[in-house]
């Protein structure tokens, strides 16, 4: 574990920029915390990741592949009635494989699925993909143009799409993962990359994964903040809102055990997370301190630190 740490830590702002550190990265950290949900229902490594070393980026990016991906395949291939095709994607994806869920997209550009001669095409946007250009497969939500809500999901491994097609977001935040658009002009699929899966099965499994990635987020983010208040302290600086975090955490903590243990085994989800006004607060003492920390801060922290700004870039 501590040379884990310390890899993650010496590579950190070289992995800003190179790509293929990020996926090294990843590699070593699949093979020692595997994932999958079901081993971390009470301990999330992504809140080590958060709290350890303050890479935020990296800690979404295991949420994303343990908390949102794999269960979502999971339920997906028990949807689609022995779908061979699927089933022969699936079988490629390995502990250290990165995917990604190509979902959000602009109101003005949904991605529409259309028939073609023996096949289909896709048109439309999808504006945020985590890791998308390390990805070794991508799950693409899409809709029939008739509907107004996802209705079809469409996997694609790696060599599917043309590096064209991504854009790079440039974000300033959790910049030790890449993040993507993807614009799909006509992109024409075989009918096997599409399987045969209910359009409500489908919309259930991504919104049941998404409230679980969104609680295991919170989690990761508030441990996130306890990490620069140990910096703080290492300093001789006065903590922020110790207390207060302490407690948001271990209750966050005992919501997402309780999500986790719903997704996997009930039919509904609690929804329950902290109280985000009261998050906002704490993040807005710490945001009273930027321009003091960023002035002592070594170049690694300093980077880290504009994830502060997670909830106001991803509005």
């Amino acid at each position: 574990m501590k040379n884990l740490i310390e890899k993650i830590n010496s590579t950190f702002i070289k992995r800003t920029e190179d790509i293929l550190l990020q996926k090294e990265v990843w590699r070593e950290l699949s093979s020692f915390f595997r994932p999958d949900i079901k081993s971390y229902r009470h301990m999330r490594p992504s809140t080590l990741i958060a709290e350890e070393t303050g890479d935020l980026g990296l800690a979404v990016l295991w949420i994303v592949q343990t908390g949102l991906i794999r269960p979502i395949i999971s339920d997906l291939v028990l949807s689609s009635a022995g779908d061979s095709g699927l089933i022969s994607l699936v079988t490629e994806i390995r502990d250290d494989s990165i995917c990604a869920l190509a979902h959000s997209e602009k109101n003005e550009a949904p991605v529409l699925i259309t028939p073609e001669n023996k096949g289909f095409s896709l048109t439309g946007i999808k504006k945020f993909v985590t890791a998308g250009v390390n990805a070794d497969c991508i799950l693409i939500t899409c809709r029939n143009p008739e509907d107004e809500k996802i209705s079809r999901i469409v996997f694609f491994d790696k060599s599917m799409i043309e590096p064209e097609l991504m854009q790079d977001l440039n974000l300033n935040i959790m910049k030790s993962v890449n993040h993507t658009s993807i614009k799909f002009n006509k992109k024409f699929l075989t009918n096997d990359k599409i399987p045969a899966i209910d359009p409500t099965d489908i919309r259930r499994t991504v919104k049941k994964w998404g409230i679980i990635e969104r609680a295991m987020i919170i989690e990761a983010y508030i441990s996130y903040l306890s990490y620069f208040n140990r910096i703080r302290e290492t300093m001789g600086l006065e903590l922020i809102e110790k207390n207060r975090l302490d407690q948001l955490l271990a209750t966050q903590k005992r919501s997402t055990d309780l999500q986790i243990e719903e997704a996997l085994y009930k039919d509904r989800i609690s929804t329950e997370n902290i109280s985000i006004t009261e998050l906002l607060q704490i993040i807005s003492s710490f945001k009273d301190h930027v321009n003091e920390l960023s002035e002592i801060l070594n170049d690694s922290d300093r980077i880290k630190f504009k994830d502060i700004f997670l909830f106001d870039s991803l509005k």
